[in-house]
């Protein structure tokens, strides 16, 4: 069941994620960039004399501002990139992968020449030219300058096509302005330029009238950094474009990205506010503002290696994936008090992972210790009538359950026997909910791993609510104009891949069949809890008709068979090395899940967790039409 997500709830989540590990690496890239803006106003302000007492107050306002730009700027492209991921991805989705590691490799390179700016290198480089001029007074340096561009142009812009406009325009320039002709001036020239835009009149860069000079920068560093980082895809991000998948609707999608990386942004404004009153301090160490500079323009030289070689990706990758769990129990614990899902009392609990948050029909798998308990909390109606089922136990496996509500009231209890046969026992059958509200299960009393999962009695009176999500049938999306994508309506993607067992897999192949493609990784804490569910599914349906694959993703074979063997995985399982099918498929993070239909027409996207109870009336629906 996928929750209605609202424009604060959305705001919330991203105000949790900043508290997420995989945001870790992008703290002190900003802090490197916000500091070095400020030393180095001040190492100007030092440099400059009889500016007034208010200047102070201009360049905490000039900080705050340049914070918003930057929030801005990674906003642009968060929203940007998550929905060229989703609904608009027969726009923009193809390419959104390449924009993306352009903007890295570009940005990369900028970052870099900001750092050497505030450790005032470019300073010093460009006095040795001016008392050197044999350096640029030959036509031979104007053809090293130029192929160095060249080769920089090709690798930042990656595919040569997109970079040749550009190479042209560089040559171009160089002959036609005098770069071989007369090559002094030429070169004297543009470093007359560039010290112009850097390091013009002191008392300016520092007066009211400039006190938001160099805004743009934050904001195209924000773009930047968001291009070399990897968002944390928690259960509220997921659900917007997982609707926004399954809907196209941008309306829908857009305000909630929005509200998601403004939350995201508050902590980033609040640094920089924090920072600013820094000054004072740094002023009483004014000789040692230099070597302050040096610092922190060394970090953003760092920073800018490491989005340019993609390291900052893959680090903000390895952490959101070490630390996924975590990262999403911040969320789903901090969204379950702003939604009094959850007591205050019970957060701590719930972030070290001994108490979760779920809804009907969604499972869990977790381990109880011997002596400790686990506790599951649901929001349940009055009139509701609820099993609570636990499988894939040990054997021997004897817990206590006991069912309260808000206030602490004992509403039901039952213990499990010890000699329980099967995969799936009941281990509390028809409890009676008295009142709509927040309900707590504890297990307790044994030791072992199991999953646990509510679900409505058969004799239940009371609805289940619909799954927001539009159940698309084969016959609506055969209206539409059907073309190659990743969008729900297209044509799924070819493949073909090679399976831990060496077995061939091609997916215009599979036509006839109802497949459910799922991207995941051995690494990833919200997978590790979902492949249960497809197993089950595969168990159910593939007599009928429909083909699980699960698509690893950054991993490798040692554990991804490891994984299978552990797990006890029997339906087709592949690595994507090259990444060439997540590339195609626009996925941005796992596990994300598709549902395609016999004729190759993508149905559903899910880009979070789904359960197999979400899944089923989607493939039986799919597997009762005739094409």
């Amino acid at each position: 069941m996928i929750p209605d997500v609202s424009f604060g709830i959305a705001f919330i989540a991203g105000l949790l994620s900043f508290m997420s590990p995989c945001v870790l690496p992008l703290v002190p890239a900003y802090i490197g960039y916000m500091g070095g803006r400020m030393t180095h106003t001040l190492a100007l302000q030092g440099a400059s004399k009889g500016l007034p007492d208010a200047v102070t107050t201009i360049q905490r306002a000039n900080m705050l501002a340049h914070s918003l730009m930057f929030v801005a700027g990674f906003t642009v492209v968060f929203v940007s990139i998550g929905l060229a991921t989703t609904a608009l991805f027969s726009i923009l989705g193809s390419t959104a992968a390449l924009m993306t590691d352009i903007i890295s490799r570009v940005g990369g390179v900028i970052i870099i020449l900001f750092g050497l700016h505030f450790m005032g290198v470019l300073r010093w480089l460009f006095a040795q030219l001016r008392q050197r001029p044999i350096l640029i007074a030959t036509p031979i340096t104007t053809a090293i300058i130029g192929g160095l561009l060249t080769g920089l142009l090709l690798w930042g812009l990656i595919e040569p096509i997109a970079a040749l406009p550009f190479i042209a325009a560089l040559w171009l320039w160089l002959v036609l302005g005098g770069g071989f002709q007369q090559a002094h001036g030429f070169w004297s020239d543009v470093i007359d330029r560039i010290e112009t835009v850097l390091y013009s009149d002191t008392r300016r860069d520092l007066s009211k009238a400039s006190a938001n000079a160099g805004i743009g920068g934050s904001f195209l560093m924000g773009v930047v950094f968001s291009a070399g980082w990897t968002p944390c895809i928690g259960p509220i991000y997921g659900t917007i474009l997982t609707v926004a998948a399954n809907t196209g609707d941008v309306a829908y999608a857009m305000p909630l990205l929005m509200a998601y990386s403004f939350g995201l942004g508050v902590p980033f404004v609040l640094a920089a506010v924090l920072l600013g009153q820094t000054q004072s301090v740094l002023r009483k160490l004014q000789r040692h503002v230099h070597r302050i500079e040096i610092v922190t323009g060394s970090l953003l030289v760092l920073i800018g290696v490491m989005v340019a070689s993609g390291q900052m990706a893959r680090l903000t990758q390895v952490l959101n994936n070490d630390f996924a769990d975590l990262s999403i129990r911040i969320e789903e614990c901090g969204i379950g008090v702003f939604q009094e899902r959850l007591a205050a009392s019970q957060v701590g609990d719930c972030l070290n992972g001994t108490l979760h948050t779920l809804v009907l029909r969604q499972g869990s798998t977790v381990t109880l210790l011997e002596g400790s308990k686990q506790q599951f909390v649901l929001q349940l109606e009055a009139g509701q009538r609820i099993n609570v089922e636990i499988s894939d136990y040990p054997t021997g496996f004897s817990p206590t359950l006991i069912v309260t509500d808000r206030d602490g009231q004992r509403i039901a209890e039952a213990t499990m026997p010890p000699d329980a046969d099967g995969t799936v026992h009941t281990a509390l059958s028809e409890v009676d909910i008295p009142s709509t509200g927040r309900y707590t299960i504890t297990v307790s009393g044994a030791a072992g791993r199991f999953r646990f999962r509510t679900v409505l009695s058969p004799q239940t009176t009371s609805s289940i609510s619909s799954d927001p999500l539009a159940v698309a049938t084969l016959t609506e999306l055969a209206s539409q104009t059907v073309k190659v994508g990743a969008e729900v309506g297209n044509t799924a993607p070819a493949f073909t891949t090679l399976t831990r067992n060496n077995e061939v897999i091609t997916l215009a192949d599979l036509r006839g069949k109802v497949v459910l493609v799922n991207f995941w990784g051995t690494w990833c804490a919200p997978c590790e809890r979902e492949m249960p569910e497809l197993q089950a599914l595969h168990e159910r349906f593939h007599t009928d008709g429909l083909v699980v694959v699960g698509l690893a993703v950054r991993d490798t074979p040692e554990a991804v068979d490891a994984f299978i063997t552990e797990h006890s995985l029997t339906f087709p399982i592949a690595l994507d090395d090259s990444l060439s099918i997540t590339r195609s498929y626009g996925v941005i993070g796992q596990p994300t899940t598709l549902l395609i239909g016999k004729n190759g027409i993508i149905l559903h996207t899910f880009h979070s967790m789904v359960t197999a109870d979400t899944l089923t009336p989607l493939i039986e629906d799919a597997l009762q039409r005739q094409s």
